[in-house]
């Protein structure tokens, strides 16, 4: 079967996004808007979403969430 695609066309990404994604981080940290891969992801995040919720596990709320754990994937936020 078929489809014709079109500009609302839905496309599964796959795991190309975390290549995307690693790509950004990298290039932020060369740019130095981050500090590098250990650095608390909320020291970027705007500031009403700096909040437990956003950027920290509540279950561990005094450790910092890193940009290596987001890009391993061991974050363990929602």
């Amino acid at each position: 079967i078929s489809a014709l695609v079109t500009a609302d066309t839905a496309f599964l990404l796959a795991s190309v996004s975390k290549v995307v994604t690693a790509t950004v981080v990298l290039k932020l940290i060369d740019l130095g808007i981050i500090s590098g891969l250990d650095g608390d992801i909320c020291t970027v995040l705007p500031s009403n979403m700096t909040n437990t919720t956003a950027c920290r596990n509540p279950h561990y709320p005094n450790i910092p969430v890193t940009w290596r754990m987001l890009l391993t994937h061991r974050s363990s936020l929602k």
